[in-house]
């Protein structure tokens, strides 16, 4: 891997800056509809109202946070700022689909050269 990978890169992350702050603001309005929901149907209890608040706080300080170190001219902390939660998604999800093909292909390949019956 090159070792200046993250600086050839990083004028790509700079010009998407409003497609990660899409992103995370798309992600926000689930899980605050998701809150909003489990509220209005009583499913929020004591114990778990704290860790509740935390995701909240950390999600509107991650939207408001890029937008306000953008406006103050800090673009290269605004987009580290909104890239913390669409990366390691975009990741997990890329995951998700490299193991699926490998379950395909191991299935495909005991199917040509197994009994043909998968137990």
């Amino acid at each position: 891997m090159k070792k200046n990978f993250l600086r050839s890169c990083w004028p790509w992350f700079v010009t998407k800056f409003w497609w990660f702050w899409a992103a995370d603001s798309l992600l926000a309005a689930f899980v605050i509809r998701f809150f909003l929901s489990r509220w209005i149907h009583g499913a929020l209890a004591a114990h778990n109202i704290l860790p509740w608040c935390g995701i909240l706080l950390v999600l509107i300080a991650i939207v408001g946070g890029s937008l306000y170190l953008r406006a103050k001219g800090f673009v290269n902390a605004a987009v580290l700022t909104v890239a913390i939660i669409p990366l390691p998604l975009l990741l997990s999800v890329l995951g998700s689909v490299l193991l699926g093909l490998f379950y395909l292909l191991a299935l495909l390949v005991a199917s040509l050269f197994g009994h043909g019956r998968m137990n």
